[in-house]
């Protein structure tokens, strides 16, 4: 992997949790004319509250008779089909990583935009990030119990070797780079996170890590394997067979080694779209919640009939 000449030597992990901010990812809202006013509500409710709290998310509402943006060029087709009364919701990935899917397009209901920037998989990451762990290995289970199981095993083990076998370098005390941005622990401390994949609230998270990494269909049905450190950065995923006897190896000794202060634009990887307050968490204000109450999605989208 390409690194950069100089660097510092806080471990990435730690850099990318003090430092990277997650990058944004794109809601767009389309409807012939003006919103109908139970999604007006609610769109403004998502829209306050990721403004608010710096969540990655940008939120533009679009009368879809006008011309389209040119980042809504490759779902046009979909976007034709707006009708009167059933707003659209398209979600895009964040820009650097130049994907033409998107990771949702459909109908606007309070279970969507609840589990778009939330469900309880993203809090407990964040719950364990917060507190110092290096990396979690995230397991996305499938139907296969006996399939996703062998994977977690194989996680932990790897989680157990990587923890007794790495070492951190020590800070350079001379270089500001590698001056420490917050007192939580530094160590290395690896665990596994499972999800069922098939559960609705996390197959929003669970689509952003298979669609983000576009992992191929035919390997899509397999437990699938994720490493992710830092506010949410999803470092690499993949399918059980497509794992390496040196995959876990490779993945903590990158977490784990020395920033290169450049390397997230360098290297591959995603972020993660999380209400989390990334900030209140490093000055130990506040643990992994919600950046601030959520708010009721159903309760806005019941009129509208939309509040599944």
């Amino acid at each position: 992997m390409a690194r950069q000449a100089h660097g510092c030597s806080v471990p990435v992990f730690r850099y990318a949790l003090e430092r990277w901010r997650p990058a944004l990812y794109t809601a767009w809202v389309l409807h012939p004319g003006p919103l109908p006013s139970p999604y007006i509500e609610a769109i403004s409710a998502l829209d306050s509250f990721c403004q608010t709290n710096s969540i990655n998310l940008a939120v533009h509402s679009i009368d879809s008779t006008q011309p389209l943006p040119g980042e809504l060029e490759p779902q046009r087709a979909i976007c034709a089909g707006v009708k009167a009364g059933n707003p659209l919701l398209i979600v895009q990935f964040p820009k650097r990583l130049n994907l033409s899917a998107p990771l949702y397009s459909g109908p606007i209901t309070g279970g969507v935009l609840h589990s778009l920037i939330f469900s309880e998989s993203r809090r407990q990451l964040a719950e364990r990030l917060g507190r110092g762990d290096s990396a979690i290995f995230v397991v996305l289970e499938n139907d296969d119990a006996t399939d996703s199981q062998a994977l977690v095993a194989r996680a932990e083990a790897q989680a157990k070797y990587l923890q007794s076998v790495l070492k951190l370098h020590a800070l350079d005390k001379d270089d500001p780079s590698s001056k420490l941005h917050s007192d939580l622990p530094l160590k290395i401390t690896f665990s596994v996170l499972r999800v069922n994949r098939n559960d609705p609230a996390e197959k929003m998270f669970a689509a952003m890590i298979m669609k983000g990494q576009e992992l191929k269909e035919n390997i899509a049905g397999e437990p699938i394997v994720a490493l992710v450190f830092g506010q949410g950065h999803l470092f690499d995923a993949r399918a059980s067979s497509e794992l390496k006897p040196d995959t876990f190896d490779e993945w903590g000794r990158f977490a784990c080694g020395p920033c290169m202060c450049q390397i997230k634009e360098s290297n591959p990887g995603m972020d993660l779209l999380t209400a989390i307050d990334w900030e209140s968490i490093l000055d130990r204000q506040t643990p992994a919640a919600p950046a601030q109450v959520l708010p009721d999605f159903r309760r806005l989208l019941k009129e509208a009939g939309e509040g599944k």
